[in-house]
């Protein structure tokens, strides 16, 4: 005989928000089964069977995931302040709309305010730091160490791509191989070290504050990201393997639901004794096909535009000479990306971001001491880390 079915449960929408608001319940596999103007004092009572729903607040775009299980009740509450949520409970009162006497909080609950703006900004200044605050000694030590770690394995890299003490650098050397690891190994402990340090920030506040489970702003009007380009490529003279960084700042608009449009790679670069200059700007299409809880997936296409200018070193040349003419080079480089966003707090993700690109018409220059520079039509793979906020 088939087993028996499992009897529904039951979820409860209610609201406190003045005004109200829309809210979206969403199956386990992602499709929309009810869309309910969720007002004060309208509460609606779904039976559904059991498993995994979300409910999406659509006007503040946060998102809360509940299960329903076997003839309980599970509750969902649009507040001012946000989304809540009870799970396998009977229906509760609501609580009351305006100003409440004040009542006691035991210590062991209470969040002093300052902590929210302290503890990151001690993180900031030493990592690990905003978690001793928050009286989390041991993930404090833990963020410290792996910062230290990283640092000093960054460092090491750092001097080993450089070549070594017993050969010269270059391709005829025996330490080409070398270079090139060093390289890859300083970018991406570099990079990992970028992540931790604004991760404990970000983990400071959300400990400070009590978030326990952030809620991405899915409906968020405007994104910034701030992020760090980089690839391995060969430096000039006798060449070497060198590590080439490009940090820039990306302005995303959402003009659709998971689609946004705007300026991406914006920066100014400055070459060894500010000799070349290059200013970068471009267009970028973004579109997030994945959103699980904390974690985002999305694919961009886009194109940078870069025009360098460089002045010529001095020279002594007879006065009736004319003087060298400035040098100057423009590059579009289109390019395609994946990215992977985790957040920590409701507003802030870390990003992580694998790249293809290929300039065109020039060659496309770097930050860093010289001309740190890919020649055109040469295919690079490149790896971003960084964060983003949204609005």
């Amino acid at each position: 005989m088939p087993a028996p079915l499992a009897p529904p449960g039951t979820l409860e929408l209610a609201g406190t928000r003045v005004g109200g608001g829309p809210v979206v319940v969403r199956d386990a596999a992602g499709d929309a089964i009810a869309t309910i103007d969720l007002r004060p004092g309208n509460d609606v009572a779904l039976t559904l069977p059991p498993g995994v729903y979300s409910v999406e607040d659509s006007a503040q775009g946060g998102r809360l995931t509940l299960s329903v299980e076997p003839g309980k009740v599970s509750r969902f509450e649009l507040r001012p302040d946000g989304a809540r949520g009870v799970v396998g409970e009977g229906p509760r009162a609501l609580p009351p709309v305006g100003p409440q006497p004040a009542t006691a909080t035991s210590s062991a609950t209470a969040r002093p305010r300052w902590k929210r703006v302290g503890a990151p900004l001690l993180s900031a200044g030493l990592p690990g730091l905003g978690q001793m605050v928050n009286r989390q000694p041991g993930k404090g030590v833990g963020f410290l160490l792996g910062a230290l770690a990283l640092g000093v394995g960054a460092a090491v890299m750092m001097g080993t791509s450089g070549g070594t003490d017993v050969s010269s650098k270059g391709l005829g050397s025996n330490s080409f191989g070398t270079e090139a690891m060093g390289a890859v190994g300083y970018g991406l402990l570099s990079g990992g070290l970028q992540m931790l340090y604004a991760a404990q920030i970000m983990d400071a506040y959300a400990t400070a504050a009590g978030v326990s489970g952030p809620r991405p702003r899915s409906k968020h009007r405007v994104s910034l990201d701030l992020t760090r380009m980089a690839t391995i490529g060969l430096r000039p003279g006798d060449p070497a393997a060198g590590f080439f960084p490009d940090w820039s700042l990306s302005v995303l608009g959402q003009v659709a639901r998971r689609f946004s449009v705007g300026a991406g790679d914006l920066s100014i670069k400055q070459g060894r004794g500010f000799e070349r200059t290059s200013i970068q700007g471009g267009l970028r299409l973004h579109y997030r096909f994945l959103e699980r809880d904390r974690v985002w997936l999305g694919a961009a296409a886009g194109v940078i535009l870069q025009g360098s200018f460089s002045r010529p070193a001095p020279l002594r040349i007879p006065e009736d000479a004319p003087a060298p003419a400035s040098e100057g080079s423009f590059a579009a480089v289109p390019y395609a990306q994946l990215d992977l966003r985790f957040f920590i707090v409701d507003r802030w993700s870390l990003n992580l971001i694998p790249r293809v690109s290929a300039p065109l018409a020039g060659p496309r220059f770097f930050n860093g001491p010289g001309d740190r520079a890919v020649p055109s039509g040469a295919a690079t793979l490149e790896l971003g880390t960084g964060v983003g906020v949204y609005f």
